[in-house]
């Protein structure tokens, strides 16, 4: 099955056709080419080839566009089209897709998907595989005739961890925000007991830390005049993180290898950190090779 097989490719790479995370839209239209809908502004452009959407984004004064992330519109099978570069790489397709077909075949090669619990979303289930950063959603009712309940309705990336776990911590996530923004003015000491004093339960203890380093990121891109505070904390907390054993010391050194890329590419926060890291051992040198 054509459709099928798509998908299963582009929840285990984590990409349509090789490309998505990290390919301009010139890349892209080299592969899937130049039959698209497009709606742009001076900072944000979306691509519609139908069934695959992408998206870019670029920084004020750049020329340059990122890309932001890709949604598979599983849902549009049964009223358009397909690009012709995916029929021609898997056949023709099917209509729809039922969600027991795929969810088998990505066991049967290994792959499981983890449901992610939304309360907000009575229609959907969603699932996420934690390799490629992919999340999926499964139609729970039918919708107007373009799917049944079953069915998958969509997939999209990036789902970072840090995400996904926003989503677990329900009420926690206001007491999360308000305690950052507390440890700012606090010391070594002090922030040391705030931890101590606030380590949920273990099942839950990675996702509250993913969350406390998401908010962070949202913080370092958001308050210009406070970045360099908001860097240096996120600097402590991976130590945290890796010194308590949350993460394990290739996460740690992964983690602080991704927060030096973009402090070099934040400017001014990144001089300051660079003076707070230079002693940081052998997880600090793996970052200055990034």
């Amino acid at each position: 099955m054509a459709d099928l097989d798509f998908i299963v490719d582009v929840v285990v790479s984590g990409a349509v056709l090789g490309v998505g995370l990290t390919d301009s839209p010139d890349e892209v239209a080299r592969t899937l080419g130049g039959d698209f809908a497009e709606d742009r502004n001076r900072a944000v452009m979306r691509r519609d080839y139908g069934l695959v959407e992408f998206s870019w984004a670029r920084r004020p004064g750049s020329d340059s566009w990122q890309a932001t992330g890709f949604t598979v519109q599983a849902y549009r099978l049964a009223s358009i089209t397909v690009t012709e570069a995916l029929v021609h790489r898997y056949g023709p397709f099917g209509r729809q897709l039922r969600f027991m077909q795929l969810n088998a075949e990505l066991d049967r090669l290994g792959y499981h998907l983890q449901e992610i619990i939304d309360q907000a979303d009575a229609n959907h289930q969603r699932y996420w595989l934690a390799e490629s950063r992919i999340s999926l959603l499964v139609a729970t009712t039918g919708h107007q005739q373009m799917v049944d309940a079953g069915e998958v309705w969509s997939i999209s990336a990036p789902h970072p961890p840090e995400g996904v776990s926003a989503g677990r911590l329900g009420g926690q996530r206001q007491a999360v925000k308000d305690g950052l923004v507390h440890l700012l003015q606090l010391d070594e000491h002090q922030r040391r007991q705030w931890l101590d004093r606030r380590q949920p339960a273990p099942r839950q203890r990675a996702n509250w830390w993913m969350y406390l380093l998401l908010i962070t990121d949202q913080r370092l891109g958001g308050q210009s005049h406070r970045r360099a505070d908001w860097a240096e904390l996120k600097l402590w907390l991976l130590r945290q993180g890796r010194a308590r054993e949350v993460f394990t010391e290739a996460e740690g050194a992964e983690r602080l290898a991704y927060f030096a890329a973009d402090m070099r590419r934040a400017g001014s926060a990144w001089r300051r950190c660079r003076r707070l890291t230079t002693s940081s051992g052998p997880a600090w040198r793996l970052s200055q090779s990034v």
